[in-house]
Parts: structure tokens; C-alpha cells; sequence
């Protein structure tokens, strides 16, 4: 924008001081706005499209300003939209940000934008570990605790009666469709648009004179990097924001899956560390040693110890359909189920999307900010303003944000 308008000192020390951060565009395109009107009527428009983040509707108008995370435009017919970011394409994102700093769109890169994964992980789920009917509570701990020494987290699941599990099976499956696809796809984008921020900024992080890291520990950081960069990658994976798979799937294959792409990412993490490091101890920590203090037919006291923390009560264990389960848990699992039902049953799909939209909306103008940054000092900036403004939010004691972009959308018959 500014190359559609006539040259002045002000603008041109703007552009020679470089591309320092968001609040610095956003006053040169304030002071753009305040040129005398007759300027932009000597000139046409300059249109540009515009997409939704579902793809399916564009409009066409003129870049205006970039303020916080909306976007105005302005239409053919002189008439002004705003549009959170949140509601565009990944291009049409792109477009916004770089046209803010007064440059040219940028080229729309191959493939998907936010797509940042990284290779798929191998994994191979436990068989379904085999209990005794009725087995002896000696006999049912035993199993558990050879399977936590093989490090089967499954077991637990396994160790379930078969109605409980479908208890829960039915519950996961209440909840997914409680949830709209959109909504999940809401996620995806921000998530991918986290991954890649700290995939593309890893300089920016590591030399960010914002974050505090000794000396002595930088070199540390830096080996370990990629690998937390992949662990928050896979703390939220893409296969569990699917409607679809989370109603159809095992859940048993769902969880397997999930667990082992976390041990295997962990892993590699920890293989980042020095042979001491303390931290690999706490990566792998040692299994509960569970011992049988007293049992009859079907009761049991059982003491469970985790190596390294402090000592617990005894468990009081009945026999349940076969398996053993914490008293205290069988007591309460019909009351919490139903009152999980009800809960899920009472969702509005439609309200979870909005609070969703709204989290995500503005989480992305934070992101927006860091992605944006092309300098070390852009991002330092992007780190500071996000401690203000995180500041400013501890102080407003529950109050609503000032100056926060429209809930409604701007493309003609959207409905998000």
C-alpha cells in the first residue's frame, strides 16, 4: 500500500528504517490512512482476493490496514469489511502480514502452509496382555507389574473389565461427536501454525535475548531443540482431532498409538542428553513396585510404591467382573459416568466451536506476531509484547479484552 501513494519523508524513513515489528507497521499504515483523501482519488483500486480458512469463499478488495489480528478492507464499492485473521486461508494470512509491513504479497508457498509434521513414527502396539478368570489379587499384580517393567502403559486399559472399557469407549465417542470437524480443523491450523513458528524461528528462540538461558545450558538447548519441537508436536497429533476416527477407531488403538509416538519422540529427546544428565533419570523413571499386603477371595489391601516419591497409604482392591479395582473407583464409576453422559449430552456443538474460535483467535495473533518477525529484534519485540500483554490480562481480574476483533464473519454467507 504504500506504493500506491505518493512518496513523502515521513513514509520513506518508515520504509528505510527496515521491518522492525507489527506496532510500527501498524502506525506508518495510521498515518497513511490520515493522507488527504484526494490522493486515493486519483488512483484505482487495487484488488486483491481474499479466502476463507475453509477455502470455499473469496471476495475481492483492497488492502486497508492490518489492526492487531483483523483485517480491513475495503470493497469495489468503497465499502469497508473486517475479517479476523483467524477466518482466512493460510495465503490469504501470508498476503495480510506482508502487505502490512508494505511489501508485496508474498509467493504462496507449495503445499499445505501450516503442515509441519514431521516424519511419521513407527509404532507397535502391546498384544492384549491375558488375565486368569478370576485370578488371585497376587496372580493379577504380578501381571501388571511385568508389564510396567516392559514399559506397557496399556495395561491399565487392559486390566479393565470389558463393560467398563465400553463404558468409556461409548464416552469418547459421545464427546467426539459433540465436537464439529470445523472445530477440530480450528486446532489443526493453529496448531500447524505453532510447529512451523518454532521450526522456522529456531535461531530467533534460541539467541532471543527475552528468554533467559545460563550460558552453561545453551548448548544443551540446542541439541535438544528439534526433539521438544517434535514432543509438542506430538503432544497434540493430528490423528486425534478427526471426528471421524476418534467415533470409528478402537479406542485401545487410538491410545497405543498416541503412548507409543510419545515414547519413541522421548526417546530420541533424552538420547540429546549427556550420559549424567539428571534429566534422563527423570525421562525414565522406574515402574510401581505393587505388593499384595492381605487379600481373601475378593477384597485386598495393596501397597504401591514408586521409586524416588514419597510413600502412600495401602489401596483397598475388590474383585470386579474378574479384575481388580480400587474400591474407592468402583464406588463412584456408575455416578461418574452418568453424570459425564449428561454433560456431553447437554453440549452445544455450535457454542464449543465459538469458545474454540475465540481461544484460538486469540492465541493466533501471538503466533501471527512471531511468525512475522524477520529480525532477532522483531521477535524480541514480538516476546516482549506478549509478557505485557500477558501483564495486562493478570490485571484485568476477569474483565473482557479491549479491542477485540468482530465475531462475525465478513464473507458473503459465512457462517463461521
Amino acid at each position: 500500500m504504500f506504493n500506491a501513494l505518493p512518496v513523502n519523508p515521513v513514509v520513506s524513513r518508515l520504509k528505510s528504517a527496515g521491518r522492525r515489528s507489527a506496532i510500527v507497521a501498524s502506525f506508518a499504515l495510521v498515518f497513511c490512512g490520515a493522507v488527504p483523501h484526494s490522493f486515493a482519488q486519483d488512483r484505482a483500486p487495487s484488488l486483491t482476493s481474499w479466502t476463507d480458512s475453509s477455502g470455499s469463499k473469496t471476495i475481492e478488495a483492497e488492502f486497508v490496514k492490518l489492526d492487531g489480528v483483523t483485517l480491513v478492507l475495503r470493497k469495489a464499492d468503497g465499502k469497508e469489511v473486517k475479517l479476523p485473521l483467524s477466518k482466512l486461508d493460510d495465503k490469504s494470512r501470508i498476503k495480510a502480514r506482508a502487505m502490512a509491513k508494505g511489501g508485496s504479497p508474498a509467493p504462496a508457498p507449495s503445499g499445505t502452509e501450516t503442515k509441519a509434521s514431521s516424519s511419521p513414527v513407527s509404532v507397535t502396539i502391546p498384544p492384549v496382555v491375558q488375565f486368569p478368570s478370576n485370578p488371585s489379587a497376587q496372580e493379577f499384580f504380578d501381571i501388571i507389574t511385568t508389564e510396567f517393567k516392559k514399559e506397557n502403559a496399556l495395561v491399565v486399559w487392559d486390566a479393565l473389565p470389558a463393560n467398563k472399557q465400553k463404558q468409556i469407549e461409548d464416552l469418547v465417542k459421545l464427546a467426539a461427536s459433540r465436537v464439529e470437524q470445523r472445530t477440530f480443523d480450528q486446532i489443526k491450523r493453529f496448531r500447524g501454525d505453532v510447529i512451523k513458528t518454532l521450526k522456522t524461528k529456531k535461531e530467533f528462540v534460541l539467541n532471543s535475548s527475552m528468554i533467559p538461558i545460563p550460558p552453561d545450558q545453551k548448548p544443551l538447548l540446542v541439541n535438544a531443540y528439534d526433539g521438544i519441537v517434535e514432543m509438542v508436536e506430538a503432544y497434540i497429533p493430528e490423528t486425534l482431532l478427526d471426528t471421524n476416527k476418534l467415533q470409528q477407531s478402537k479406542l485401545r488403538e487410538l491410545v497405543g498409538n498416541y503412548l507409543g509416538t510419545l515414547q519413541v519422540k522421548g526417546k530420541a529427546l533424552v538420547d540429546t542428553l549427556p550420559a549424567d544428565h539428571p534429566l534422563r533419570a527423570m525421562a525414565s523413571p522406574q515402574p510401581p513396585e505393587m505388593k499384595v499386603v492381605s487379600s481373601s477371595g475378593s477384597e485386598a489391601t495393596v501397597s504401591i510404591t514408586v521409586p524416588g516419591q514419597p510413600a502412600v497409604p495401602p489401596v483397598k482392591f475388590i474383585l470386579v467382573d474378574g479384575r481388580w479395582l480400587p474400591a474407592d473407583l468402583n464406588a463412584n464409576w456408575d455416578t461418574a459416568i452418568a453424570q459425564a453422559t449428561q454433560g456431553l449430552q447437554a453440549a452445544d456443538p455450535k457454542a464449543i466451536h465459538k469458545a474454540v474460535g475465540q481461544g484460538v483467535l486469540g492465541a493466533t495473533a501471538f503466533i501471527g506476531a512471531f511468525s512475522a518477525a524477520e529480525t532477532q529484534s522483531d521477535f524480541d519485540e514480538a516476546i516482549g509484547q506478549l509478557m505485557s500483554m500477558g501483564q495486562m490480562m493478570g490485571g484485568m481480574a476477569g474483565g473482557g479484552a479491549p479491542g477485540a476483533p468482530p465475531a462475525g464473519g465478513a464473507f458473503p454467507g459465512s457462517a463461521e
